[in-house]
């Protein structure tokens, strides 16, 4: 008998790994020490998945103009695990993540792609909240945060069944500029 929950984490892991090793995009000149203000998008998970299931995982890319970068491990180009926090009931200690993160430049948005796996399903009551910085004399407003990529795959909440891709939702999105 095929232990589906078994193959869904360690598929998860491989997949954790393999965009952990795919790298992070450069470019841009502005970087996260010149910071004066905080911008914050949330991502609900609320009504995502159909009933009976839960979102296992999310593929998410938010893009940001050029002005806005994310707080980087020092000496690298990738960004802190601090940067995405997840708000809710589900334990963190059942929850991986990647991220991957490319400067915006004068021309071109950034972005900072989300994978966020939870092998016991997120439940209703949870959201992603990212934390951007702004550069000095740059002002960006809420409208120019985007939510450019959104894929969940859902499951029941015992991993017995996975869905992937899952149906076409609507997730709820949102971003402040503090």
């Amino acid at each position: 008998m095929v232990n589906l929950k078994k193959i869904f984490r360690w598929h998860a892991l491989f997949l954790l790994f393999v965009f952990i090793l795919g790298g992070c995009g450069s470019g841009g000149e502005i970087t996260s020490s010149a910071r004066t203000t905080k911008a914050k998008t949330s991502l609900r998970t609320a009504g995502l998945a159909s009933p009976g299931l839960v979102v296992g995982a999310m593929e998410i890319v938010i893009a940001f103009p050029y002005g806005v970068t994310v707080e980087l491990i020092p000496g690298t180009n990738e960004p802190a695990r601090s940067v995405v926090t997840l708000v809710g009931s589900t334990d963190p200690g059942m929850t991986l993540n990647a991220l991957t993160y490319v400067a915006a430049t004068p021309t071109t948005k950034g972005s900072l792609k989300i994978i966020y796996l939870n092998a016991a399903g997120f439940t209703p009551a949870d959201s992603l909240s990212v934390q951007l910085d702004i550069a000095t004399g740059f002002f960006p407003i809420a409208s120019d945060f985007s939510l450019t990529k959104f894929e969940i795959v859902t499951m029941t909440p015992d991993g017995s069944t996975i869905n992937s891709p899952a149906p076409v939702l609507n997730p709820v999105f949102t971003a402040t500029v503090i």
